[in-house]
């Protein structure tokens, strides 16, 4: 449980991502949130609960000191040794050129240009396309280096989205909309206005149309380009982005 003092945190909406040294498969969600308290549970790859260190990030409406996003990309070649992202789908408030570069199998690095990570910000990490499950390895400087395995533990190539949050820094990103959606087996409903915001203006319709697959539509709000995050609550899985395109996000 992490406590932010003086934050009301009722309302809003949450991400968690699991942080090196994590064991191989290991991956966290939240858990509940309410007052100024974030609850995580994290697993290992065989869904035991374990220890791991985390990073949380939440959001909301109507604060008077909030940080913001200042750089993402979508990391959406997995094989390549050393590529430059889709600006489409990267922002980096640094200026500087945004690289992707793989090492190993599933091992990944991603270098913004001009922008300053040490000892500041916070990151979130989801995958995208695939059941694997990818964790911030570490950060320092301009560089952001990411873990991937599959859901055995092993190391896999995996496409992903990062997204790095932090304040006192000018920045054009903005966060068009969030939900919680908290109904797992509904064929299809409105998500609460308490925990979404839709910057369109329009409402926020959640559909399944098989087991485990979702599609959320944020009536009136674009994002064919940019960045999106997930985050599972209060279940013992993990979900993926598995594409996003107009006024929808693909959820497996």
């Amino acid at each position: 449980s992490i406590t932010f003092t003086g934050l009301q945190i009722t309302r809003g909406s949450v991400q968690v991502s699991a942080y090196s040294p994590a064991a191989a498969g290991t991956y966290c969600l939240v858990s509940s949130w309410g007052s100024s308290a974030v609850n995580v549970r994290c697993f290992d790859k065989g869904g035991q609960a374990t220890d791991c260190r985390y990073l949380v990030t939440v959001f909301g409406v109507g604060y008077n000191k909030p940080s913001q996003i200042v750089a993402y990309v979508w990391a959406n070649n997995q094989t390549s040794a050393s590529y430059t992202p889709s600006t489409a789908y990267s922002y980096n408030a640094g200026g500087g050129a945004v690289i992707a570069k793989r090492s190993a199998v599933g091992t990944y690095q991603l270098t913004f240009g001009g922008s300053s990570f040490t000892a500041r910000g916070n990151m979130m990490v989801s995958t995208y396309g695939s059941k694997e499950r990818c964790i911030v390895k570490s950060w320092s400087g301009s560089s952001i280096n990411v873990q991937c395995t599959n859901t055995a533990g092993a190391a896999a190539d995996s496409r992903f989205l990062l997204a790095v949050a932090d304040k006192g820094i000018t920045t054009q990103a903005k966060i068009l909309a969030w939900t919680w959606a908290d109904k797992a087996n509904s064929g299809s409903y409105t998500a609460s206005p308490s925990y979404s915001f839709n910057g369109g203006g329009g409402a926020i319709k959640i559909s399944r149309s098989a087991v485990g697959t979702y599609a959320v539509d944020f009536t009136g709000t674009v994002i064919t380009f940019g960045q999106v995050q997930i985050t599972a609550y209060n279940d013992n899985r993990s979900c993926s982005v598995s594409s996003f395109s107009g006024s929808r996000v693909n959820v497996d």
